[in-house]
């Protein structure tokens, strides 16, 4: 006998939960929301060529709830900020989360000044309740610091690697025009690296092809930049 009461008290109360957990999905279902994946990006030029004036950064929203049978447009807002929309960046509007997906891709164009040489520029993306979908009620995830700059800086590996040349930012500059990134010799070509001789050669000529090109040499504050190695110059 208390076996039978055990077993429907047991059917009773597996009975309870999925009639409460059948509830919670109504109720989730029918608020349907978005909100953003993480809650800040750090983006930087500095390991892009000088070529290299605008990119964009992509910051994704996910939706919560059920796929809609139509697209649906989000209103995605610059709550606060001390970079200048049009200047600094542009939102891509309109941000549409497609009827049979469950992200989109907020695109934000940066753009890079000279004021990002000094300082970093900051905005804060927000999610508001648009006609089509609400924002998610929970704060974090309603907004998105992006923070972005062009500060070069010394990299660890310079001490190691290029400890006969004194650094300096118009050096590490150059470097990565030449080598299309701030990593250390021996990073490229899938990490086996670049012999330090090709990579010396490599900045000798990029040198010399500047300095024919312009009406004063490539020099920073220790003067003329050079490259020269004497074990490698012979």
């Amino acid at each position: 006998m208390k076996s039978i009461l055990r077993y429907i008290s047991t059917a009773l109360l597996v009975v309870l939960l999925l009639g409460s957990c059948k509830k919670d999905i109504m109720t989730y279902g029918s608020e349907d929301s978005v909100y953003f994946t993480e809650d800040s990006t750090n983006y930087t030029f500095v390991d892009k060529k000088s070529s290299v004036i605008t990119d964009t950064v992509i910051v994704r929203v996910k939706l919560i709830g059920k796929l809609s049978e139509k697209d649906r447009t989000l209103n995605v807002t610059v709550d606060s900020g001390d970079a200048v929309e049009g200047k600094d960046y542009t939102v891509l509007k309109p941000v549409v989360l497609q009827k049979d997906s469950n992200f989109v891709s907020v695109k934000v164009v940066l753009n890079r000044t000279t004021d990002l040489l000094t300082k970093n520029k900051k905005i804060w993306l927000g999610l508001k309740n648009s006609d089509d979908i609400k924002a998610a009620d929970f704060p974090p995830h309603t907004q998105h610091k992006l923070t972005f700059s062009d500060k070069v800086e010394k990299p660890d590996w310079w001490d190691s690697y290029f400890y006969l040349f004194n650094y300096s930012d118009t050096r590490m500059r150059f470097y990565i025009d030449v080598m299309g990134s701030t990593l250390a010799p021996n990073q490229y070509t899938g990490g086996v690296g670049l012999d330090f001789s090709v990579v010396i050669y490599l900045l000798k000529a990029a040198t010399i092809e500047y300095n024919q090109t312009h009406t004063e040499p490539l020099s920073d504050e220790y003067g003329p930049i050079n490259w020269d190695v004497s074990w490698i110059d012979g």
